[in-house]
Order: C-alpha cells, then structure tokens, then sequence
C-alpha cells in the first residue's frame, strides 16, 4: 500500500509510518482471511465469513497512550479505566540483539491471531448469526477475538519496551 501513517503531533522513536503501515497491513491480512471464510480452525474446517469487518485505521493517540504504559515496564494488561477497548500483550525472550521491533511486532500479532487455531466450529452457537464469544472461546482465543471483532476499528496498542535481565550466580 502506498499510504503510509504519520504521526507529526507524538514523537516515537521506535515506530515511523513505514512500521506504522506494515502493522496496519499485518491486522487487515488477517482480518481479510475471516471475511473471506478462509481462517483455518482446529478441526481442519475454516471459521464462518465474517461480515461487518472493516479495514483497521491507525491511531497516533492510541500508539502514545500503549507506549507510556509499555515504558512503566509492567508486564500486565493497563487498568480497563486507562484504556477503551480491549488490550493484548506479548513478550519475547532473547540473549541476542533486537534490533527493529517491527518483525516482533508483525509475529504478535500473527501469535495472537493463530489462537483461533484453539477453537473449533462446534464452540458458534447455531442458534446465532455468529460466534459467541463465551468463556471457552476467551480462555482459548482471547487475544484472537480482540483482532477480530467487527467493532475494531484502530490498531495501534503497541508499545514497545526494552527490558534487561541480568542472570548469574555469585559465590
């Protein structure tokens, strides 16, 4: 896509609009996959197409509210009062460098996508238009549902942290 996400009013020394896009591009492939009927499931059958699933928009403000969050350095989800919607967290272990967090970003979410691979056909309610996201389907699939919802309409709940862990033993 040649549009890329600019954020002239916060400045992010980890994401640029270029980052910004392969984010947003990453969610709306996703996504596209249950509006096409095409999402693979446990049992080897493809979720029900979804209908009303919009392309997902980016939000500056949402991306500067989930980086002073990810900078307090606390690996837990914000209090619901601090945030409007649903939240996903990931982490990644490693002794080498990172570099660009992009890639790490693009796997959290296809990480939290393929969770639907938890669930099966048998957990949609035939009596519904629909899945009902009940509690199998949150202790299963929770942080796939939060990309799938017909309501997202903005991605951007990254925050990106650097934390440094320093593992030894002393005599």
């Amino acid at each position: 896509s040649a549009f890329a996400y600019e954020c002239p009013h916060y400045a992010n020394t980890v994401f640029n609009a270029t980052a910004r896009q392969a984010i947003v591009d990453k969610h709306n492939e996703l996504r596209a996959t249950l509006i096409n009927g095409t999402t693979p499931m446990l049992d080897g059958q493809h979720a029900k197409s979804g209908k009303n699933i919009y392309k997902i928009l980016y939000d500056c403000d949402l991306e500067k509210q989930s980086q002073q969050w990810a900078d307090l350095c606390v690996y837990e989800h914000s209090p619901q009062n601090y945030r409007n919607g649903g939240e996903n967290i990931w982490e990644l272990f490693t002794t080498g460098q990172l570099g660009h967090p992009v890639p790490y970003a693009l796997s959290a979410i296809v990480s939290w996508w393929n969770e639907v691979m938890e669930i099966d056909n048998r957990t949609a309610d035939p009596s519904q238009n629909g899945y009902i996201f009940n509690g199998y389907i949150y202790e299963k699939a929770s942080h796939w549902s939060q990309i799938n919802k017909e309501t997202i309409q903005y991605a951007s709940d990254i925050g990106i942290r650097n934390t440094f862990d320093i593992v030894g033993e002393t005599d």
